[in-house]
């Protein structure tokens, strides 16, 4: 549930027992397909105004064995004409009625999958493909490694005259010649 302002902690009530990982969440586990759970969340108030509370009930829902498998992506050398591209999953289980989409550094566009390489951090980025058909979800992830092309860069003295030691400088290391 969303945080309720003014409030200063909550207490649940549940139909059947489970935890409260975080202030603003409750997980029930081991439910049976049909099972209903119902919740009170009563938030407690810091105010004058005092507590508020709401009831919601639940049903299991059975859901089938999902797994999505992002299609791997070669290492990746940004310049300037790397482009955009559509990443691709493979969806097993379910009845294909689902939605994919995507996250993580670079992604540009979650519903098609587009990872734009200049949006994304040098070096490994993490991209996770979820799956969710009704309320069950799958999710995978890939790692695409984005590199930074090395810009080559050499200098020297001119003119040289014939029989002159000449000298100058390449990526980062010096040279000469007699």
């Amino acid at each position: 549930w969303s945080p309720v302002p003014g409030s200063i902690g909550y207490n649940v009530t549940s139909s059947v027992p489970g935890t409260q990982p975080t202030q603003t969440s409750y997980e029930v586990t081991g439910l049976t397909p049909g099972q209903s759970v119902t919740l009170q969340v009563e938030a407690i108030g810091s105010g004058i105004c005092g507590n508020s509370s709401a009831q919601q009930t639940c049903i299991a829902q059975s859901c089938p064995t999902l797994s999505v498998t992002p299609t791997p992506v070669n290492d990746i050398c940004l310049n300037a004409s790397t482009a955009p591209f559509d990443l691709q999953a493979t969806v097993t289980g379910g009845n294909g009625s689902g939605s994919l989409t995507w996250s993580g550094s670079g992604i540009v566009d979650a519903a098609a999958g587009t990872f734009d390489p200049s949006q994304a951090a040098i070096g490994a980025n993490t991209i996770t493909a979820t799956y969710t058909q009704g309320n069950c979800t799958a999710s995978n992830t890939l790692t695409i490694n984005v590199l930074q092309t090395p810009t080559a860069n050499i200098s020297a003295q001119s003119p040289i005259c014939a029989g002159d030691a000449a000298s100058g400088a390449a990526f980062g290391g010096s040279w000469r010649i007699h």
